[in-house]
């Protein structure tokens, strides 16, 4: 089948575990299998997909799927990726102390007192 038939892909992913790969049924996780619009022009989608329900430390694997406008697969899933590590997020005063730091090096003081009153006031 041509890029022209496909309607949207949709992400799938589960913990990964020696050995297996992901299939149309690893949908376990919040966002997965949600449908994002494909442009047959361009290659891409415009969406992002937006998992949650990871555990910080944890390594997932994960693997797209094309459909048609009635939903049907085109071609199976796609190769599952290699795992990754979901990390945990740093710390909202950690980034603003970040910004304020690197934004006085750069001499954008203006920028860099913004980034401070976050953290110090």
């Amino acid at each position: 089948n041509s890029s022209e038939s496909v309607d949207h892909v949709r992400l799938f992913g589960k913990p990964f575990s020696a050995g297996t790969d992901v299939s149309l049924t690893n949908l376990d996780l919040p966002g997965l299998g949600v449908p994002l619009t494909y442009d047959a022009k361009t290659g891409i989608t415009s969406e992002c997909a937006v998992i949650s329900g990871l555990a910080s430390g944890e390594s997932y694997i994960f693997a797209v799927a094309a459909f048609d406008k009635n939903g049907n697969v085109i071609g199976g899933i796609g190769r599952t990726s290699e795992p990754i590590e979901a990390l945990s997020p740093l710390p909202l005063p950690l980034c603003f102390e970040c910004l304020a730091y690197i934004a006085s090096t750069i001499e954008c003081n203006d920028l860099a007192a913004i980034a401070a009153r976050e953290v110090y006031v």
